[in-house]
């Protein structure tokens, strides 16, 4: 297993994406489906994220050809309305059976019920992250050539659920781990044509990256409660004493807030790192990637997007989805160039409705 975090590669000038788009274009694509949507009651959603998506995908080029999105509205809303009658209403109907024994009495049954449809849910949603990849990467193409997402959101969901697990068992610090866990089922699983996406990589050096926020955000936390907890002990002690434990408690929940923040922005430093350990140890049809990000120039792209979109009321949204983009065209390095000769189209079968799962969960 490669240990590499950074691409150390000898090569002449790397290839890379470009981004291009205008935000006052995308702009009016949002208004007019946010019209739509408000007119047809939230049906023509579907049609305004697909929308969105095609202008999007064909801002983005690599060798001067654009990628390209075939997904439809159509496709998105059939899956929304499968997923609503076979899975949500069925979900919420055993959600409500459960609710029901409980306040009849049947704490035991009405517990395991409701507690059952929670494990569901958090099921479902793993899958859904999946199975929104799966179609997004099937109806992505260039140059003719669709992408795919194979493997299972089935096992996909068995390592979110056990990612869960380990991250609540750790209090948190198996995340470079699991992190990498996941990746590596994902990219592995990433085809573009015939050609077949490879990924390893070691989650080792991540750590040193996350130990330090990991470390503050759980003392943060533990001051949180432990002033929460001489809050509610101080109940009943009189005035004074129940006025000055709420002072002090405010003051350390303060405290305790400031150093959630400061972990918070830290943590941009440790997912910096991430993106150049996930690209380092990519390989597609023997061309190499790069993702030299800094966790300074992360930080700072990912505040500035956040102060967009709050202060201008996500005004700037489209400016920000564009942002991304452009982001990532200049950060991405792509040593070397597959035979495109020898990639045929892939022949896997296509998800044939959209992303109902995603909808109904994310």
């Amino acid at each position: 297993m490669s240990e590499v975090l950074e691409a150390r590669i000898d090569a002449p000038q790397p290839e890379r994406l470009k981004a291009g788009g205008d935000g006052g274009n995308l702009l009016a694509i949002h208004l007019m489906g946010l019209l739509l949507t408000l007119v047809t009651l939230g049906i023509y959603r579907f049609w305004w994220r697909t929308n969105v998506r095609r202008y999007l995908w064909s801002s983005l080029s690599y060798k001067g050809d654009p990628f390209e999105y075939t997904g439809r509205g159509l496709e998105l809303f059939v899956g929304f309305l499968i997923v609503l009658v076979l899975v949500v209403a069925p979900l919420m109907g055993v959600y409500f059976l459960g609710y029901y024994l409980l306040k009849s009495g049947d704490l035991l049954l009405g517990g395991t019920i409701m507690g059952g449809t929670y494990l569901v849910m958090f099921a479902l949603f793993g899958a859904a992250i999946y199975r929104v990849m799966t179609y997004r990467l099937s109806r992505t193409k260039w140059r003719g050539i669709r992408a795919a997402l194979g493997g299972s959101a089935f096992k996909y969901t068995g390592l979110y659920m056990l990612s869960l697990l380990l991250q609540a068992l750790t209090l948190g610090l198996a995340t470079p781990f699991v992190t990498i866990m996941v990746y590596r089922y994902i990219l592995n699983n990433v085809w573009f044509g015939s050609g077949r996406l490879t990924f390893d990589a070691d989650w080792k050096p991540l750590f040193k990256y996350y130990i330090g926020p990991g470390l503050v955000r759980l003392a943060a936390l533990a001051v949180i409660g432990v002033a929460i907890y001489q809050m509610t002990r101080a109940s009943g002690q009189g005035d004074a004493a129940e006025q000055a434990a709420v002072l002090n408690g405010l003051g350390y929940i303060g405290a305790g807030l400031l150093l959630l923040l400061v972990s918070a922005i830290v943590m941009y430093w440790y997912w910096a790192a991430v993106i150049r350990t996930i690209f380092a140890g990519m390989e597609f049809e023997g061309v190499r990637f790069a993702a030299p990000v800094t966790g300074g120039r992360y930080a700072k792209f990912m505040i500035v997007n956040f102060l967009l979109v709050v202060f201008t009321q996500y005004i700037a949204y489209p400016w920000v989805q564009l942002r991304i983009l452009r982001f990532a065209a200049s950060n991405i390095e792509i040593h070397g160039e597959p035979d495109f000769t020898k990639i045929s189209q892939n022949t896997a079968l296509q998800p044939r409705f959209g992303e109902g799962l995603g909808e109904a969960f994310l």
